[in-house]
Parts: C-alpha cells; sequence; structure tokens
C-alpha cells in the first residue's frame, strides 16, 4: 500500500509529501517532500492511500483548518492518524484527522494545543484551544485525553460540536464535574488584573507506561506540578500535585528573592518537562524569561 499527500489549487501542486506503507498494516512509514507555500496554501490538502495489492486509490479532502502536515502513522489495524498544524509558524496550535482505513472516510477533526501521544500509542493528551478572538474573554483551559480506539461520540461532551474540543476531560475538577471544556474566567472571578489566576505553563508529560500525564500550572503566584493518574481509566482520574518554588528558577544575581519590578505574582514558564524512564522524577527545564533563569530541576513524582 502507497499513500501520498499533496495540497493543490486548481493546477498549481503547492504542496508535496510522499508517504508508503509496508505489506503489513502495522508499519507505516513516510518522508516529505519539498515544501512549495504560496501565500496562505489556499489549496486543499488530500491524503490518496493506493493498496498495492489492487491498484486502487483512495483519495481523501482532508479538512481545510490543516495548512501543514507533520506526521501520519497506523492506529490499530484500521485508523490513520494524521497531525498537522493550522499555521505552519505556530509550533503548539496543532490538528487531528482520524481517518477509516478501509472506507476512507473521516471518523474525527478537531484542533489541539500542546498535543502529545502516549507512549503506548492508544492517547493523545493535550490543552483546549481557546479561539484566537475571543472578544477580551479569559478562558480557563483544560486538559484533555482523546482515546483513538473510542467513537467521537463517547469522545466528546454531548451536545458540544468538535470545534469546541473533543476528549474527555482530566483537569480541572470543575471542569470535569461540570462536563466543560472550559470556564469563562470574568464570570467565576479568576482573573488578578487583566491575567487569568489560573493556566497551564509548560508542555504535557507522559510517564513511559502511560499510566501518568504531567503538566505544571500557575495561580495567582503558586505553581505546582499537576499529576494526573489514568491507570484505572479517564472517567475517574486521580489528581495530584507537587508544589514549586519559584525562587528555585531566579537568576543568579537576584538570589532568593523576586525583584521589586517584577509582579508579585509573576510565573515561570517551563520549556519542557517529562517523566524519568523509572518514573520516580519530574525533570523540569524552565524558560530564561525576565528574572527567571534557564534551569534544569529533577523533583519527586509523588510526594
Amino acid at each position: 500500500m502507497e499513500i501520498s499527500m499533496r495540497r493543490c489549487t486548481l493546477f498549481l501542486v503547492i504542496l508535496s509529501l510522499t508517504l508508503s506503507v509496508s505489506a503489513s498494516v502495522d508499519q507505516l512509514e513516510w518522508t516529505s517532500g519539498e515544501t512549495k507555500m504560496k501565500g496562505e496554501a489556499e489549496g486543499v490538502l488530500h491524503l490518496e492511500i493506493r493498496d498495492r495489492a489492487t491498484g486502487l486509490t483512495q483519495t481523501i479532502e482532508l479538512p481545510h483548518l490543516s495548512k501543514i502536515v507533520d506526521d501520519v502513522r497506523l492506529i490499530g489495524p484500521n485508523r490513520i492518524l494524521v497531525t498537522g498544524r493550522m499555521n505552519p509558524e505556530e509550533e503548539r496550535a496543532g490538528t487531528v484527522t482520524i481517518i477509516d482505513r478501509q472506507s476512507g472516510k473521516i471518523v474525527d477533526s478537531f484542533r489541539t494545543l500542546d498535543a502529545t501521544i502516549a507512549p503506548s500509542g492508544d492517547m493523545m493528551a493535550y490543552k483546549w484551544l481557546p479561539p484566537r478572538e475571543s472578544g477580551g474573554t479569559a478562558f480557563l483551559s483544560s486538559i484533555l485525553v482523546y482515546r483513538f480506539a473510542a467513537s467521537p461520540e463517547s469522545n466528546r461532551i454531548p451536545g458540544i460540536s468538535a470545534y469546541h474540543g473533543s476528549g474527555t476531560v482530566l483537569y480541572p475538577e470543575e471542569n470535569r464535574i461540570g462536563q466543560r471544556y472550559f470556564a469563562v474566567l470574568g464570570e467565576e472571578g479568576w482573573l488578578s488584573g487583566c491575567r487569568p489566576r489560573r493556566s497551564f505553563v509548560s508542555p504535557i508529560a507522559w510517564s513511559s507506561d502511560s499510566k501518568r500525564i504531567a503538566v505544571v500550572e500557575f495561580e495567582a503566584g503558586d505553581q505546582r506540578i499537576v499529576v494526573i493518574d489514568v491507570s484505572s481509566g479517564v472517567a475517574q482520574p486521580e489528581i495530584s500535585t507537587i508544589r514549586l518554588h519559584r525562587e528555585d528558577f531566579l537568576r543568579e544575581e537576584f538570589g532568593r528573592r523576586i525583584p521589586e519590578d517584577y509582579p508579585r505574582d509573576l510565573g515561570v514558564a517551563f520549556r519542557r518537562i517529562e517523566f524519568t524512564a523509572d518514573g520516580k522524577q519530574i525533570v523540569l527545564e524552565s524558560w530564561p524569561l525576565g528574572p527567571w533563569s534557564d534551569k534544569t530541576l529533577s523533583v519527586p513524582a509523588s510526594q
């Protein structure tokens, strides 16, 4: 079976990708060809699947929200996972399209933020992506998990379209219990000046056994690692927190005191978070912004 992908207008190919899959559906390998982007790439991205045994070709039009494709892989025996981005220059805001390999139909499609696939390959965790134009409204986002083998209906809160979110809410608990992907902070009083009192300030990490997720949360000057245990299922995750001390990440010249000319509730942002191979430690690497240094620390994964 061979798979190819292209983006084209009426007669102009502006993005070309070539993919191939072995006779066994357990493995898929693909390489991207030369990319020729013009403007906003007005064409449509297509996925072509050719069956080597029969010579038949399926052409699947991907949703318009995908501007570039980053990866294509097989999920189980019958589904193809296509991950990409809405903007080639934006690494964090992603798109997910799940396709039935036999029928060629799109099973589900949705947007993501900081998405990461579990080592087991059967789940994806990501942050709910707020709209680009929110009219000044601040949101409290959620950490979601999407199960690839489950149906779109079981991966969605009833009555909410995929555009607003897909997956099971894991955290925060008020969003999970309230069956919502986000909260409007202005309505719930979770604002400090013009900034949200709560936000996620790191990527998402999976443990090597795919049983735990970790992310750093900031709330009104306090920072903590949120560890979400899904070993008993995603419907009732177990939540634990590990407090972080912002002073540990200050630049050397500031000692242990945040300078007066910085806001007292200024948080540390992290560019890396990961579990160690044995799952006993969580490694953090901070962004060198403002008073914060480029520092790597390890903390116990449980307290």
